[in-house]
């Protein structure tokens, strides 16, 4: 945080991780802590740069295993929720 402006990077966030940041923001400026909140994502058409690219690989040459899962969150996706009205902690 610099000069009551929060910054956040989620770039392969899941929606929980996402959520919580988004609610944590929410308070944050509730609490009159910060004048406004940066999160930095990644778009969704960038999905396909990254399918082109392949999968990331490991020391050894060989794919990585991504044990957490694919990635859910991104900028498309925010803001479906928040017209669909899920997302609540986004302000108007």
């Amino acid at each position: 945080m610099k000069k009551r402006v929060a910054f956040d990077v989620e770039w392969n966030s899941k929606d929980q991780t996402f959520d919580r940041d988004l609610y944590a923001f929410r308070a944050f400026h509730e609490c009159d802590l910060i004048d406004a909140a940066v999160l930095l994502t990644r778009s969704g058409s960038l999905n396909a740069v990254f399918e082109k690219l392949g999968a990331e690989l490991d020391k050894d040459g060989k794919p990585k295993v991504d044990k957490k899962g694919k990635p859910e969150t991104s900028q498309d996706q925010i803001w479906c929720q928040h017209k669909l009205g899920w997302q609540t902690a986004l302000p108007d």
